[in-house]
């Protein structure tokens, strides 16, 4: 193959010079494998790069939800990691960890300021209580026996309010962790059934379970005024015939625990609030108790890591306790 010019001559002749192109195909075709093969690396190089970038911002960011979940659930003493490198994450980082020392700082000043008033006044009362208990004893008349009774009773309302507000503090501390051992959650649930049973059924209301044997590591005695403190919410906010259920569902590593009844239920925007400490659905403030029986449930499930939510349902209130299971019952002796 060979690219020619003809040019006439004078005189009828032709001139025509031609070139051998083989050499320059060669080349051509060199150049075009030099460049697909350069292109290939570059592109080879430029998605692993891309690969291994988008893997370590999503384990960076991993890390950091990790941290975010744990510090949601009530851990307020976790942090988000830093790897040393300076870099943007870790800048992020070290600006979220001084807004979470910041939140703990104030939150553990809260918490002190409300259990050191309960812990200084439940010596007090106690004082005072003791006194109207003598008083008692002393009155000759009917009328005034009757006043120190009541006295009596406010006073034992307020050192159960003060005994509420350092369990909840000692719970929120997480210091509990220390006493978990393995529960047999199903016997405990019926042994809590059993007890409020009596109360249910003056109550003109009923208490069905639907359990299965499982396991939780935990504190029983925890676990127990968890359960009691759902009971007696229905018990005091559902009116006769109100029908109340106990269930279990194992959701893979999870265990939901859910107690739900069918009566009036709440508002839809009350559900987080209703877990905060102090919070009564009444604002007048005139129904009986303080607000802490449902922050002492998400306070117990918080330290056994796990959660307290409200499920929407159509009727009635169904609250859900998430807590992580524990071992098989595989293995678990019969009898």
């Amino acid at each position: 193959m060979a690219q020619a010019i003809n040019a006439p001559l004078p005189g009828g002749g032709h001139l025509i010079v031609a070139a051998d192109r083989a050499i320059v195909d060669q080349m051509d075709m060199k150049l075009l494998g030099l460049f697909l093969g350069a292109f290939t690396l570059i592109l080879t190089v430029g998605t692993a790069a891309v690969i291994g970038l988008g893997r370590l911002i999503r384990s960076r960011l991993s890390t950091i939800e990790d941290s975010a979940e744990a510090i949601m659930a009530g851990d307020l003493s976790r942090r988000m990691p830093l790897d040393g490198s300076a870099e943007e994450f870790d800048r992020l980082a070290m600006i979220l960890n001084a807004m979470l020392n910041r939140i703990q700082v104030l939150m553990n000043n809260l918490k002190q300021v409300s259990s050191d008033v309960a812990h200084d006044l439940r010596t007090p009362l106690n004082r005072l209580r003791g006194r109207l208990e003598a008083a008692e004893r002393m009155a000759t008349e009917a009328g005034q026996q009757e006043k120190l009774v009541a006295a009596m009773r406010e006073a034992d309302d307020l050192l159960d309010l003060f005994s509420s507000i350092l369990a909840i503090s000692e719970i929120e501390g997480q210091t509990v962790r220390s006493r978990f051992q393995m529960i047999e959650l199903d016997e405990l649930i019926e042994e809590i059934a059993e007890a409020f049973h009596p109360a249910f059924e003056q109550a003109a209301m009923s208490l069905t379970l639907m359990v299965e044997p499982a396991r939780i590591l935990g504190d029983r005695q925890l676990i127990q005024r968890c359960l009691a403190n759902l009971l007696d919410n229905v018990l005091a906010h559902t009116p006769p015939g109100t029908s109340a259920a106990i269930s279990m569902e194992e959701r893979g590593e999870w265990l939901a625990l859910v107690v739900a009844d069918d009566g009036p239920g709440i508002a839809d925007e009350d559900h987080e609030w209703i877990f905060e400490r102090f919070a009564r659905l009444d604002n007048s403030r005139s129904t009986t108790g303080y607000g802490l029986g449902l922050n002492m449930v998400a306070a117990i499930a918080a330290a056994h890591r796990g959660e307290a939510r409200v499920v929407p349902a159509a009727t009635g209130l169904t609250i859900e306790i998430r807590l992580p299971i524990g071992p098989s019952l595989a293995n678990k002796p019969q009898g």
